[in-house]
């Protein structure tokens, strides 16, 4: 992987600026109760979802989760779209079909909506990535989940079929240490998640997710082998929700 360049850097920087006034204003909206589905903070979450949408290519796809609004910005959705979507309006990304994170996907910009609860959206981006093997696309497919959703058996079963037919699959889990307000210590009896990828005989990093170009840097390793067909990687980014599991949550 080549240097960033001041220029990546500062709009990385841009993207990773761009949603805390957005997620302000969804929190205003959150405490007067004028949202109609969940709302979701991603403070803490900002150099992981953006550090890894970077290393995307246009054409590569990607599967963001409710914490990843940078990604969604960076892939090319509006806030206008996405406040429109938790309003419930037809301006919305769903088109007033849903009021969430939700649903929010756009094909036209390789994104696949987001599918609760985690890790449903795991299986989905596998799908996409056996469909770009089968058709020999020099594509990634890459998709998030949190640490609670490791210790779902669904994640596991993903996983290990990613493995098997070494399909261009990358992984990012966001370790924010607590799933709703269950610490990640008392989830598993390991300390790094990471860990799990050598039983599916693949790559497992662990970066600093709060440190955008590690991320960005790690993710750029991942797709890169995936593209040349080496197959999945799991990239663990250790960070830290900053407010509750959702706005309501907030005091």
């Amino acid at each position: 992987m080549a240097a960033l360049t001041s220029e990546q850097k500062l709009v990385m920087f841009y993207w990773r600026v761009r949603p805390r006034p957005f997620e302000e204003g969804l929190v205003s909206l959150g405490k007067q109760g004028r949202g109609l589905g969940g709302t979701f903070s991603q403070r803490g979450h900002e150099a992981v979802s953006v550090g890894s949408a970077y290393a995307l290519a246009p054409e590569d796809i990607i599967a963001p989760m409710h914490r990843d609004i940078g990604a969604y910005f960076l892939r090319g959705l509006t806030p206008r779209r996405v406040f429109g979507n938790l309003l419930g309006k037809v301006t919305g990304v769903s088109g007033g079909r849903d009021a969430n994170i939700h649903g929010m996907g756009d094909l036209s910009l390789n994104i696949v909506g987001y599918i609760s609860h985690i890790p449903m959206s795991m299986p989905i981006t596998l799908g996409v990535a056996m469909s770009l093997k089968l058709r020999n696309e020099a594509k990634v497919a890459m998709t998030y989940v949190g640490d609670g959703g490791s210790n779902a058996g669904l994640w596991h079963e993903t996983l290990n079929m990613a493995a098997l037919y070494k399909v261009p699959y990358v992984l990012i889990v966001e370790n924010n240490q607590y799933a709703y307000s269950t610490h990640v210590s008392d989830q598993m009896p390991i300390e790094n998640i990471a860990d799990r990828a050598a039983g599916y005989n693949m790559p497992g990093t662990i970066v600093d997710g709060n440190d955008v170009e590690a991320v960005y840097a790690a993710t750029c390793e991942a797709v890169d082998r995936a593209r040349q067909g080496g197959g999945p990687s799991l990239i663990e980014a250790k960070t830290l929700r900053m407010l509750g599991h959702a706005i309501l949550d907030v005091a």
